[in-house]
């Protein structure tokens, strides 16, 4: 069929079709984003609202090394140190393309001459130093700049007697600098053995990923070792592993939450409240900066949820889902307050007692010392020939 020009709705409306192609390419673009966990498309506001953590399943995406500092340190309070640091190509290196190329491609992409960050900065007014591997350059792979800018970190906090945080994002050591870059291991931490000689206090945080030679060194020897959720923590590369033992893993293999229950970190941390942890922790090692109010618990914490009474160990009944209902219920099906009541004893608030696993382990201890000691004083008793032992009549 021969399509008549003058009749074709083009023709007759010579303007609808170029402004229809014009109106879609002038909406703006960059609106929303797919979440690489669940897949599903967020409006990207939303994910930069929450701090690059998706609404709908709580994936924490890349921070770079700005972004975590903002989130991180009070403001305008970070001070920066050795930036002038510039990786060299000791080696010759060239796989794909010559190192050089891919230092100046790095550089132009993040605006940064290496993975590593490090500076001087306060934490609700206690002064910190401070460094970031940004995942962004190279993979937050390890060179020698990467390496030499961590231990002068070090040495910085030890001289001035502050705490170290330093949170790490990379793929491992950076192979294009080959034995240099595995110096970087024994030498960051050398340098941390000596500020920790010193008593100095480090706190390593793990975020998604921190694999291969990094934590295989500094990152695993942090006083307190804090995680992301859902972070990838381990030496080699899961696929790595399977091929090598000829074994089906675990689900969440190597995940943060797999790491916490197996005892490799102390505690996953939300984005959200990872600045105010990291102060509550270290005013609970440093003791409290003078003239400084530490964050308020949350409310569940506190015992305050809602629909909860007031009073020790009743504010849990929202985290369980329970709405303040169930702590009541038992309290009146027990038959410890009915002989409370019959008594005119006043009834007492159940109470919640968080013991330490070393707490537990010395009660349980002790109990078994007091058990031997029973165990041979019964024996004892028993021995003795004029003791009669009196025997319960079995029953026909």
């Amino acid at each position: 069929m021969i399509r008549d020009e003058k009749t074709s709705p083009e023709a007759r409306n010579p303007g609808s079709q170029p402004e229809r192609a014009r109106k879609k390419k002038e909406m703006p673009g960059g609106l929303w984003m797919r979440c690489k966990s669940c897949e599903k498309t967020v409006f990207k506001p939303d994910v930069e609202r929450l701090l690059n953590v998706c609404p709908e399943c709580n994936h924490h995406f890349l921070l770079n090394s700005a972004q975590r500092v903002q989130l991180i340190l009070d403001a305008a309070s970070f001070e920066e140190f050795d930036a002038d640091l510039a990786p060299r190509d000791f080696l010759n290196f060239t796989d794909l393309k010559p190192y050089p190329e891919r230092l100046k491609a790095a550089e132009e992409k993040t605006g940064m001459k290496d993975a590593a960050t490090v500076g001087v900065g306060t934490l609700h007014g206690r002064t910190v130093v401070m460094g970031v591997l940004d995942f962004t350059f190279i993979g937050g792979s390890m060179g020698y700049v990467v390496g030499e800018k961590l231990s002068r970190a070090m040495d910085r906090a030890a001289e001035l007697k502050v705490p170290l945080l330093i949170f790490t994002g990379s793929g491992g050591a950076r192979m294009m600098e080959g034995v240099v870059s595995l110096m970087q291991m024994a030498k960051t931490c050398a340098a941390l053995a000596r500020f920790q000689k010193e008593g100095g206090v480090f706190i390593s945080c793990l975020t998604d990923p921190s694999t291969g030679g990094v934590l295989a060194s500094f990152a695993s020897l942090g006083d307190v070792i804090l995680a992301e959720p859902g972070a990838v923590i381990g030496f080699a590369g899961p696929r790595v592993i399977q091929n090598t033992i000829r074994q089906e893993l675990p689900d969440g293999f190597q995940r943060s939450e797999f790491m916490l229950r197996h005892g490799f970190i102390d505690r996953i941390v939300h984005r959200s409240t990872l600045r105010d942890d990291i102060a509550k922790i270290l005013d609970l090692l440093l003791g409290p900066m003078p003239g400084h109010h530490p964050p308020a618990a949350p409310k569940e914490e506190r015992g305050e949820g809602k629909g909860s009474k007031k009073g020790p160990g009743t504010g849990r009944g929202k985290a369980n889902g329970s709405k303040g209902s169930s702590a009541k219920g038992a309290s009146k099906n027990s038959p410890g307050e009915k002989s409370s009541k019959k008594s005119g004893k006043p009834k007492s608030a159940p109470s919640v007692v968080r013991e330490s696993p070393l707490e537990g382990q010395a009660k349980d201890g002790a109990g078994r010392v007091a058990e031997k000691d029973a165990g041979k004083t019964r024996s004892a008793g028993s021995s003795n020939p004029k003791q009669k032992v009196s025997q319960t009549p079995t029953s026909k």
